[in-house]
C-alpha cells in the first residue's frame, strides 16, 4: 500500500477514543442497511507470473481515477456491493521475450485506460466497536484500451491500439472505520486479470506471464441505517 494511504489510516486513530464511548457508533448496532459512496482510486497495470496472484514481474506508472459504489449490509459480517471504477490511464514499459525466429527482445511502451463494473460479496471482521477489516470477492466486468508502441530488435516500431473487454475474478482486501453513526471511511486494495494483448504479451513466447490491473482506493460511505 502506498505510504500516504497508510498515513491517512493512521491519522484516523486519534478519533477512536471518543467514538468508542458512543454505543451507536460503528457496529454497536447490527449495521444492517443500505450504503452509498465513493472516492479516490490510484490504479496501475502490470504483468505477473501466471501462477501468482500479486507477485509482479513488471509494473507500470500509476494514474488517478475514482470509484463509485453502493451496497447492502446484511449484518455485521456480510455485505453485497455494486460499483463502478474509473482507473484512469496507466502507462507501462517493459521488455518481451520472443524466440519464434531466434531469441529476440521486444520493447513495449503502452498507455492503458481501464474501467470496470464490479459486483462482489464482502466478508467483514469488526473489532474495537468502530473498526473493521474485510475481504471482497466477486467479478469485474472490465473494459480497456491500450495504445502501444512495440520496438523489435530490427525494423521500424509497430504502433497499434488494442481494445478489449471481459469478465474476471475480483479480489480485494481493506480496512475501515465508522467515526460517526452514518459515516464510514475505508481503504482498499483490489486486483483482477485483464487481457494479455493489452500489455503486448501476445508476442511473449518464453515466460508464462499474465496481464493484470490493480487499484488502491480511499472511500467515504453514507450508511442509511
Amino acid at each position: 500500500m502506498p505510504r500516504y494511504l497508510l498515513a491517512l489510516l493512521v491519522l484516523l486513530i486519534p478519533g477512536t477514543g471518543w467514538c468508542a464511548e458512543d454505543p451507536m457508533s460503528g457496529w454497536g448496532n447490527d449495521m444492517r442497511g443500505w450504503y452509498l459512496g465513493g472516492g479516490y482510486a490510484l490504479s496501475n497495470v502490470f504483468w505477473t507470473e501466471a501462477d501468482s496472484s500479486f507477485g509482479t514481474s513488471e509494473r507500470g506508472s500509476s494514474d488517478s481515477g475514482f470509484i463509485i459504489n453502493g451496497g447492502y449490509r446484511l449484518n455485521r459480517f456480510l455485505a453485497v456491493e455494486l460499483g463502478y471504477l474509473d482507473g484512469g490511464e496507466s502507462t507501462f514499459r517493459g521488455e518481451i521475450l520472443n524466440d519464434t525466429n531466434g531469441f529476440n527482445v521486444i520493447g513495449i511502451n503502452a498507455a492503458q485506460k481501464t474501467d470496470a463494473i464490479e459486483l462482489s460479496g464482502i466478508v467483514v471482521f469488526p473489532f474495537a466497536k468502530i473498526w473493521e477489516i474485510y475481504m471482497k470477492l466477486g467479478a469485474a466486468y472490465w473494459d480497456a484500451t491500450s495504445t502501444q508502441t512495440l520496438t523489435p530488435p530490427s525494423g521500424p516500431p509497430i504502433d497499434r491500439v488494442i481494445d478489449e473487454s471481459g469478465t474476471d475474478f475480483l479480489l480485494g482486501v481493506g480496512a475501515g472505520i465508522t467515526p460517526w453513526e452514518n459515516v464510514h471511511v475505508r481503504l482498499e486494495a483490489q486486483a483482477f486479470r485483464t487481457d494479455d494483448k493489452l500489455l503486448g504479451l501476445d508476442f511473449e513466447t518464453v515466460d508464462d506471464l499474465e496481464a493484470r490491473f490493480d487499484a488502491y482506493t480511499l472511500e467515504v460511505h453514507w450508511r442509511f441505517q
